[in-house]
């Protein structure tokens, strides 16, 4: 939360909604570091600001990277090692890093990474599918899915 706002009114709601937006345009801002020529996160890009500041040291350099030094919040972004993490924030990092450079081996080594983990695919193509798939037809296209990255 780099805004508090304590007026009267001023709901848990609206801070998350203020939050959001914050890390959208921390994430924007991010890329155009890496890749000003690029043409943005889309609408969902501070979803990886938020998985981020859950990371060891995240906070503190979102709060320094709101005052201008996205240094320290791109490091946390680029972890030495991607096994282990949580799958959503591969996915973030994934969509981020291919955002930046569709050629990245980053971008690459994340997809892998997260191929690695069935259940979590398996959530996200019952997510985006719903009922538009029979649950034999979706495990086949969530099987599938390693293959197609």
């Amino acid at each position: 939360m780099l805004l508090a706002v304590t007026t009267p009114g001023w709901r848990a709601e609206d801070q998350a909604l203020l939050d959001r937006l914050e890390d959208a345009s921390l994430a924007r801002a991010m890329l155009r570091d890496l890749a000003p020529e690029r043409a943005g996160l889309g609408r969902r890009g501070g979803g990886l600001v938020r998985h981020l500041r859950a990371r060891p040291g995240g906070e503190e350099a979102r709060r320094r990277a709101s005052a201008g030094d996205r240094a320290a919040l791109l490091r946390v972004a680029r972890p030495a090692r991607y096994a282990g993490l949580d799958p959503e924030l591969l996915h973030q990092l994934a969509l981020f890093e291919e955002a930046a450079n569709p050629r990245s081996p980053r971008a690459l080594a994340a997809w892998l990474a997260l191929a690695a983990d069935p259940e979590y695919l398996s959530r996200r193509a019952e997510a985006v599918a719903g009922d538009a798939l029979a649950e034999r037809e979706r495990a086949a296209a969530t099987r599938a899915l390693p293959f197609a990255l």
